[in-house]
């Protein structure tokens, strides 16, 4: 395998697009991912690194090359065939950011594990190869026609996942055209020919579905999750009003106030994370169209020094050892949606929720008063990434707190809106709520929310699709 990526790498120069596809094992350790060959000898964790590939690397290699565009396709989620002797049991891979033109596919969600299938390939690659024979169709409808076809057949238990930072199109040219050169490492048939179209530099206008929002304003409601990372303020509100002429006029309190609020007829509509509340309260009438539109995740921080020992390892197992070190915990406590999340993740590692323990402390306080009490104590707590990123740019990267625990699949987080219903509520403003959730779902939205980075960090991900 080194030999072949080594070669790979030689030949980089040359080509518009580089695709490189991998099918076999993969396993993540320590927050990074690693492919494994066939004749790999692996008795420890720590023979990881040297007998497998760093899949960073092969991401490192494509985008040192000028120019051009970098496809990384890896059908490697499968179940770690070394598990007995490893001490981490974290499934699949670890989630790595797709750097600018690049784009990086995974055969199933970060954390979890793809199905092998009958035949010759798995799944993944059996509806890959599928949709590779359509010709005209851009690189990002051939892997959301490839997830959609793979969810259907496992019915929900596989759902790929895309990285995807381009300025371009890239479509599929069928057997003709003038098409840029393309260099393959890849164990299914070559790959078709592609060509590139550029797209405009400013993003087509958004078409308002009603006759005039100008001087209109959306009561809404959300959750500090999503203002402490300044995405409300920096992104949503002010691109809101450039395409639409809207006002918005926004609180930020706990999913569970969140929720009150529309309950109350206090706003139009509501926008949060997927808790069971939530989902609960957009199935009992009061709400219409609930939408996904974008996903995040959490990650369990602590002090560099980390006493517990819970790095690189699974949330249970994390939760498993601070609880056995009676390390200190800090909770927010505050029947927040983050809050909900902790409590949702002791229970899932056959844990109860350790409130009267003296090492757990419940702050009652927001995600940013909470990891200043846990930097302060040198002690461990869930966080959003989000504001965990917008904290170390506040402090100037001198948060004594770094991840520890991040990737799992217990740790994604999707966000939905809901507009309050009109006919339960008059006052509500339902038009303006569907245009709302409609423009959030819009293309040109989803590229700005995948755009929007804090210190080179992506805080969301478009989860329209």
């Amino acid at each position: 395998m080194e030999e072949s990526i080594r070669e790979f790498g030689g030949r980089l120069g040359s080509a518009d697009i580089r695709l490189f596809y991998y099918a076999g094992h993969g396993i993540q350790l320590q927050g990074r991912n690693y492919l494994i060959p066939v004749d790999a000898n692996i008795a420890t964790e720590h023979e990881v690194r040297y007998e497998g590939v760093d899949a960073a690397r092969v991401l490192d290699g494509m985008g040192a090359a000028p120019g051009g565009v970098n496809i990384l396709i890896l059908d490697a989620c499968r179940n770690n065939p070394f598990a007995r002797s490893f001490r981490s049991g974290s499934r699949g891979l670890v989630r790595m950011d797709a750097p600018s033109g690049t784009v990086v596919v995974y055969a199933t969600s970060p954390g979890d594990v793809a199905a092998d299938g009958d035949g010759r390939n798995g799944v993944f690659t059996k509806h890959l190869l599928k949709v590779l024979d359509s010709s005209g169709l851009t690189l990002e409808q051939v892997f959301k026609r490839t997830g959609k076809s793979v969810v259907r057949e496992t019915r929900g238990s596989q759902e790929p996942w895309i990285s995807l930072s381009l300025y371009d199109d890239i479509y599929l040219a069928g057997s003709g055209g003038n098409a840029p050169t393309v260099v393959a490492s890849a164990s299914v048939p070559p790959p078709p020919t592609i060509r590139s179209r550029p797209v405009e530099t400013r993003p087509a206008p958004f078409s308002v579905p009603h006759p005039d929002l100008s001087g209109k304003t959306l009561m809404l409601a959300t959750t500090t999750f999503l203002a402490n990372s300044g995405l409300m303020e920096k992104l949503i509100v002010p691109l809101f009003k450039k395409d639409t002429g809207a006002n918005i006029k926004y609180v930020a309190v706990s999913s569970r106030k969140t929720l009150s609020l529309g309950n109350d007829c206090a706003v139009d509509a509501v926008l949060l994370p997927s808790t069971e509340l939530a989902k609960q309260q957009a199935g009992a009438g009061n709400y219409k169209g609930r939408r996904e539109i974008l996903y995040s995740d959490f990650i369990l921080v602590g002090p560099p020094s980390d006493p517990a020992g819970i790095r690189g390892r699974s949330v249970a197992e994390a939760l498993k050892r601070i609880s056995e070190n009676r390390a200190l915990f800090f909770s927010r406590a505050d029947m927040s949606g983050t809050n909900a999340r902790e409590i949702f993740l002791w229970k899932s590692a056959g844990l109860s929720v350790p409130s009267k323990a003296s090492w757990y402390r419940q702050t009652g306080q927001g995600m940013v008063a909470t990891l200043k009490l846990a930097g302060q104590k040198s002690g461990y707590a869930l966080s959003d990434r989000a504001t965990y990123i917008k904290m170390q740019n506040m402090s100037g990267g001198k948060l004594p707190l770094v991840p520890l625990v991040e990737g799992d699949s217990q740790l994604f987080v999707r966000f939905f809106i809901l507009a309050v219903d009109p006919g339960r509520c008059s006052r509500t403003q339902y038009p303006i709520s569907k245009a709302f959730s409609d423009w959030l779902a819009s293309p040109s939205t989803q590229q700005a929310i995948m755009n929007f980075r804090l210190l080179g960090q992506p805080l969301f991900f478009p989860g329209v699709g």
